[in-house]
């Protein structure tokens, strides 16, 4: 059991320290083990945040005028129900957010290269996903200590502590840069690219169009709006 713990252990930091290396060893699909380490971290983020984000959520609907304590006297149980509903939809993104972006990868990908496997990919971006989700188990840490969800590795980060403040639109686009998350885009650019067998520059953008979609279409949505 712990020579399992330990090759995983050691795993992560191939990834970490050497990615370009560790991917070129990637000969078949990884999925069940990267898998399992999004899930392990899914569960001790959300053991140390989910009491904090409810509680949070409690003040913004009691601020909108919802009666939270008369649901509570009634026997609704508003709280168990918003830790449900946060719970399956972080969870659901465990495994739709990766599937999707190794779906796009997958489909660009197969515009210049012939007999690509889906699961390849799917591995490549797993292991991108688990440096994005260290992260967030650093960030749920945080929360931890600090009690409160507003903990950010974007610039937005600098910009609190120093007291300035940003217009809406533009906080909204700057917390889409967050450390981890540009961290991500670029071992699944060193993916593609040593996996692949593709010049880095291809990688970085495959990596930009599936795995940073989301963040793309956040900012766009929030220029639009």
């Amino acid at each position: 059991m712990f020579d399992g713990r330990s090759r995983s252990f050691g795993r992560i930091g191939a990834l970490v320290l050497h990615p370009r290396s560790y991917f070129a060893q990637l000969r078949r699909p990884r999925v069940l083990g990267p898998l399992t380490v999004i899930v392990a971290i899914f569960i001790v983020s959300s053991c140390l945040t989910i009491d904090i984000a409810v509680n949070e959520e409690v003040a913004r609907l009691s601020q909108r005028g919802i009666d939270i304590q008369s649901l509570r006297d009634q026997g609704a149980n508003p709280d168990l129900k918003l830790k449900v509903k946060a719970l399956f939809f972080e969870g659901l993104g465990c495994f739709l957010s990766p599937s999707v972006a190794a779906l796009l990868g997958w489909g660009l990908a197969s515009l210049i290269l012939d007999g690509l496997r889906y699961a390849i990919i799917l591995s490549i971006v797993l292991m991108g996903e688990i440096i994005y989700d260290l992260g967030e188990l650093i960030r749920a840490v945080l929360i931890a200590v600090r009690e409160t969800t507003n903990i950010t590795f974007s610039p937005l980060a600098i910009t609190t502590l120093i007291g300035l403040k940003m217009p809406s639109q533009l906080s909204a686009i700057m917390s889409q840069l967050e450390l981890f998350r540009i961290w991500q885009i670029t071992l699944v650019a060193i993916g593609y690219s040593a996996v692949l067998s593709l010049p880095m520059k291809t990688g970085v953008k495959l990596s930009i169009l599936s795995v940073g979609c989301f963040s793309i279409i956040r900012i766009i949505w929030v220029v639009l709006c």
